[in-house]
């Protein structure tokens, strides 16, 4: 099931910039249209490798490419199940973009030790979980995250 939201993005505190939002030039709001892909074969190989390799390099990033995402999400390392559920962000239809992000409902699994503020924030009354995680699930391999065409 595919779903859509609008993200807008721009410096600073984003109340100034809604007001002006019609306004053009440096510091005006860019609004992105952005789909929430159930995972990473409603994308497709070609269209995410894309986004993955860009330059076309022989030897591109191996924790970036769709083999590895879908590997991952077919095998049922990252499901729901095992609290992975994939929520990849892309730019509209033409997907020119992608960033990878899977809903977490507990910090397993993870490269970035957030156990700590997870307890401190319940503890206060909140919720920490769900929570989106861009991210390359179970590699501490650093790389780009933010996947694009160049197009």
């Amino acid at each position: 099931m595919e779903r859509r939201l609008t993200l807008v993005a721009g410096a600073g505190d984003l109340v100034p910039h809604l007001v002006s939002a019609l306004r053009s030039g440096p510091g005006a709001i860019q609004i992105l249209d952005v789909v929430d892909r159930p995972d990473s074969a409603d994308i497709g190989a070609v269209r995410w490798n894309a986004c993955a390799n860009p330059a076309g390099s022989s030897q591109p990033h191996p924790f970036t490419r769709y083999e590895f995402f879908s590997a991952l999400e077919q095998s049922g390392s990252a499901s729901a199940e095992t609290g992975w559920l994939p929520a990849h962000q892309t730019t509209g239809d033409s997907i020119t973009g992608i960033l990878p992000a899977y809903v977490k409902n507990h910090s397993l699994g993870e490269y970035v030790f957030d156990h700590g503020w997870a307890q401190a924030f319940e503890r206060a009354g909140g919720d920490y979980y769900p929570k989106i995680q861009c991210s390359v699930p179970f590699t501490p391999a650093t790389g780009r995250r933010f996947l694009l065409s160049g197009q």
